[in-house]
């Protein structure tokens, strides 16, 4: 909905620590990966992909639409990635981004709770897309 590809990148970046103070259920546990969270991880993925490219298609400003999608998904790309998240965690700005971006999470529950909040939140947006 913004034509500023910029800005837009600014607020999807903010609005991830918003959104991520909001509880929601998070498919982690201590690290462990089990085959119930792949199978969590890959519904929310497939899910989250067609929503995104449904809502791209019929967007005015794609380009703006492209760069807030990825100042939203940036903090988690930076610091959840399992391929250098210990290495950007390692470092000075990487130890602090985490332990901001962990202590805005603070409030866990479990997918009963969790997952209605999140397709509400999804919904919400939506609507607010298609009828602006």
């Amino acid at each position: 909905m913004i034509g500023n590809p910029f800005l837009a990148f600014f607020i999807g970046f903010v609005l991830h620590f918003i959104l991520d103070a909001i509880p929601h259920f998070d498919t982690t546990d201590g690290g462990k990966i089990t085959k119930r969270q792949i199978a969590l991880l890959v519904a929310d993925a497939v899910l989250g992909l067609l929503i995104l490219i449904y809502l791209f298609l019929n967007s005015n400003h794609q380009i703006s639409f492209i760069f807030g999608v990825f100042g939203g998904l940036l903090p988690d790309i930076l610091d959840n990635v399992p391929w250098w998240e210990d290495k950007f965690r390692s470092s000075k700005f990487g130890k602090s981004f985490h332990r901001f971006h962990e202590s805005i999470q603070s409030i866990k529950v479990k997918p009963f709770l969790g997952l209605p909040i999140q397709y509400v939140i999804i919904i919400i947006s939506i609507c607010i897309f298609l009828y602006k």
